[in-house]
């Protein structure tokens, strides 16, 4: 933010120089991938408590970047699946021995709160649920209901009757972490898709801008003597060309024409 109101100076996008960062000395580089592109625009920042200081104008810089998921893939997520795919080995267990059963469930039912602290340490500290966050707490409510389950199963006084409700229930929760497995991975192939998505826009939309400035240089250089693309990113544009080009950096190429 600019320390003079608006009625002395404005902040805007100069076209003569590239909006680019480098990922060379980015320090969370093994955990985040960095857009090489940033996103500039300008704006006016008020005082709405007081209309004495009027408008001061800002220049907003944004850096695009994104998870990288593999670390949490492997360190978090498969360790979780192998936990909870070992809740199942309490059904080879008879149902009549609950006392052992319950002792192997609620082990892992404690391995897999601890796990979670551990895990809560490298995750942001935000007001909603991760999607990680869900498929820990997912797994959490899966190990409570197999506990709940063989509780009940040990109340069922027949023998038979009670391997019948186990083998059900067990052949349930499979179905149950199967399917919960699938739509996991597929709201994270969507979320992907999603984010890279964006990205490349971000990316198609500064190389639009940018072949505009390139043929506006080629333009300038002809129509204009003595007007090099040095002179021009020193000096600048004309406010009529800005214009024309924050039309055309926030709208689609074929609706806004440039004019020069």
């Amino acid at each position: 933010m600019s320390g003079w109101m608006t009625k002395k100076v404005l902040l805007r996008k100069n076209y003569g120089s590239t909006d680019t960062i480098t990922a060379d000395d980015f320090a969370d580089a093994d955990q985040w991938k960095l857009n090489e592109y940033l996103e500039c625009k300008p704006g006016i920042k008020g005082n709405k408590q007081s209309k004495t200081f009027g408008e001061y104008p800002m220049y907003y810089i944004t850096a695009h970047v994104q998870r990288k998921t593999a670390f949490y893939m492997w360190n978090t997520v498969l360790i979780l699946f192998v936990i909870t795919a070992l809740s199942f080995t309490v059904f080879s267990i008879k149902p009549e021995e609950h006392k052992d059963r319950l002792g192997i469930i609620f082990t892992l039912l404690l391995t897999t709160v601890a796990f979670k602290l551990v895990v809560s340490q490298y995750l942001p500290t935000v007001s909603y649920l991760t999607l990680l966050d869900k498929y820990v707490l997912g797994c959490i409510i899966f190990q409570c209901s197999v506990a709940v389950e063989n509780t009940l199963a040990s109340v069922i006084k027949d023998g038979h009757s009670a391997w019948v409700f186990d083998s059900v229930c067990a052949a349930i929760f499979a179905a149950v972490v199967l399917l919960a497995h699938l739509v996991f991975g597929r709201i994270i192939w969507m979320k992907m898709n999603k984010n890279n998505r964006e990205l490349r826009e971000i990316e198609e939309k500064f190389k639009r801008l940018s072949e505009r400035v390139d043929k506006a240089y080629e333009e300038r250089d002809m129509t204009q003597q003595g007007s090099t693309k040095t002179n021009i990113i020193i000096k600048g544009f004309t406010d009529e060309e800005v214009q024309e080009f924050d039309q055309s950096y926030e709208s689609d190429p074929e609706e806004v024409p440039l004019k020069l």
